[in-house]
Parts: C-alpha cells; structure tokens; sequence
C-alpha cells in the first residue's frame, strides 16, 4: 500500500483548535509564526482534538540557571487517555527553538485527543506548535 497523501499539518499555538486550561500567556518571539503560548504554573494545560494517525508538539527551551532558581520544564503528554509520557527539559546555555517535546507512536486513525500539561512551577514551559499526520488515501 501506498500513502498518496498524507501530508503533515501544522498546527500553530494561537490557533482556536487548542484549548487552554490554567495560567497562559502569549509573547512574540523568533518560533513558528512568531509567537508562542507560555506558562510558569504547574497543571495548566492544553487539549487538542484531531483526526490522524501520529502527532508531534514542538516548543522552546529557555535557558536553566540553578542559582537563580531558573530551571528547565517539565510537561506530561496524554493521548486518548493513554499512559502519560513526561517530557524532561534539557539544561542548556542558549534558548532552543524547534525543540521536539512529545512524538506519538503511529495510531490508528480517527479522532484523538492529546492533552499538554506543564508539570513544574516556576519554569517556563514555551509551546510553539502541534504537527499532526491526517487521514491519507491508500491504494
């Protein structure tokens, strides 16, 4: 079988099909369509519904410096009620941009449901964009 057209669909922070939940703020930056959504408060999240067979959430890394009590984010990925998997910030010295945070296993396609929350206070967790793959045709 061959998959004529699934395309990979890029989801941006500021688009209405993300729903968020807690303590957000948004800020111009260099990231994907010049903006990112940002929170510093543990349990705030987003959902975001689509109709595929793989997902990917791409953000920004800021620089940790311990002494300051600037520390790198932690966030937790949810996809249809599915195990969570818990996405640990690397330490770093210059801001990361296009940093690959969560990527599904391949799924069945159909509606689902992938649900970010940032699980530490007082860091800044960035969410720059979602890439999904949607239904292709097969032949």
């Amino acid at each position: 079988m061959v998959n004529l057209s699934a395309t990979s669909v890029y989801v941006d922070d500021t688009d209405s099909a993300l729903l968020y939940s807690g303590v957000w703020f948004t800020a111009p930056s260099s990231d994907y369509q010049n903006s990112s959504h940002g929170t510093n408060t543990a349990g705030s999240s987003v959902s975001f519904q689509f109709t595929g067979t793989q997902v990917f959430v791409y953000g920004s890394i800021d620089p940790s410096n311990e002494s300051a009590c600037i520390r790198t984010p932690i966030s937790t990925y949810t996809l249809d009620a599915t195990p969570m998997t818990t996405f640990f910030a690397p330490i770093i010295d210059t801001k990361l941009n296009n940093s690959l945070f969560y990527e599904s296993p391949v799924i069945d396609n159909g509606l689902h449901t992938l649900i970010i929350t940032s699980a530490s206070q007082n860091s800044l967790f960035w969410l720059d964009y979602i890439i999904y793959t949607p239904p292709g045709t097969y032949v």
